[in-house]
């Protein structure tokens, strides 16, 4: 009869053991899975905040664009005659 009850402890024994294992893998799987979560949140902000800057940075420099401007208004391009010459604008008085 003594047997039969250590026996009976022992199976319970490993069976909560088993079962503590089970919930302890568990939770560290579901603890990954919101780090990963997390993590993932954390881009999206950090993306998000770098739209902005470059945004912002954008905007300042049309800014400062805006506070140099004398009123004239410069071509981008090199104005070419027909033999493949540059072009030379008249000086604005």
């Amino acid at each position: 009869k003594q047997q039969v009850i250590e026996s009976e402890a022992q199976a319970k024994a490993l069976v909560a053991k088993a079962e503590g294992e089970f919930n302890a893998a568990k939770l560290r799987a579901e603890a990954e899975i919101e780090a990963a979560r997390g993590q993932n949140e954390a881009n999206r902000l950090l993306s998000q905040n770098f739209t902005v800057e470059v945004r912002l940075k954008e905007l300042e420099i049309e800014l400062e664009k805006a506070k140099r401007w004398d009123g004239r208004q410069v071509p981008t391009y090199i104005p070419l005659n027909p033999a493949g010459g540059v072009v030379t604008l008249p000086a604005k008085p």
